[in-house]
C-alpha cells in the first residue's frame, strides 16, 4: 500500500512483487524474503531449461495480462516479480540495485508530475539503459538458484 502513496497506479510486477516480499518478510526480520512456494515454482521453471520472463516484457505488462490465465503462467509471473524485487533490493547485483533505484525515482517523478509523466515502460527502459538485459536475466536466474540452496 505504501507504494501506491508514492506511485499512483504502479506497474503490476512491482506492485505484486513488493507485496509478495513484504508478506514473506516478518516484521522483525532484518533480511528480505521471497515466499518459498513462489521461489520453488520459479526454480522449477528455470531448472527445466526455461529462461526467466524477459525483464522488459514483465515490466511492460498491463494488469489484465499479468493476471491472465493459465494459472501456471500467473504463478510464474508472481514468482518472478517477487524474486526480481528481492534480487534488486538485496544488493547482490550492484547494477541491478542501481537500475532499480533509478526505476523507482523515475516512477516517483512520473507520479508527482501526473500530466506528461513518464510511462512505466519508458521509466524501466531509462533505468536499465546501458545494462545488457539478457545478461542480467542470466545473472538473475543464477541468483534464484542460489536462494534455494
Amino acid at each position: 500500500m505504501i507504494l501506491h502513496l508514492l506511485v499512483p497506479d504502479p506497474p503490476v510486477w512491482l506492485d505484486e512483487g513488493l507485496a509478495e516480499v513484504a508478506a514473506a518478510t516478518g516484521s522483525g526480520d532484518a533480511a528480505l524474503a521471497v515466499p518459498a512456494a513462489r521461489l520453488s515454482w520459479l526454480k522449477l521453471w528455470l531448472d527445466s531449461g526455461n529462461p526467466p520472463i524477459p525483464f522488459d516484457r514483465l515490466a511492460g505488462m498491463r494488469r489484465a495480462d499479468f493476471y491472465a490465465d493459465p494459472p501456471a503462467a500467473t504463478a510464474l509471473r508472481y514468482a518472478q516479480a517477487a524474486a526480481m524485487v528481492h534480487w534488486c533490493m538485496s544488493g547482490k547485483s550492484p547494477r541491478a540495485r542501481a537500475a532499480f533505484e533509478r526505476y523507482l525515482r523515475e516512477l516517483r517523478e512520473r507520479g508527482a508530475r501526473r500530466e506528461g509523466g513518464v510511462p512505466a515502460q519508458e521509466a524501466f527502459t531509462r533505468a536499465w539503459e546501458g545494462v545488457d538485459l539478457r545478461s542480467a536475466e542470466r545473472e538473475f536466474g543464477e541468483y534464484v538458484r542460489g536462494l534455494m540452496e
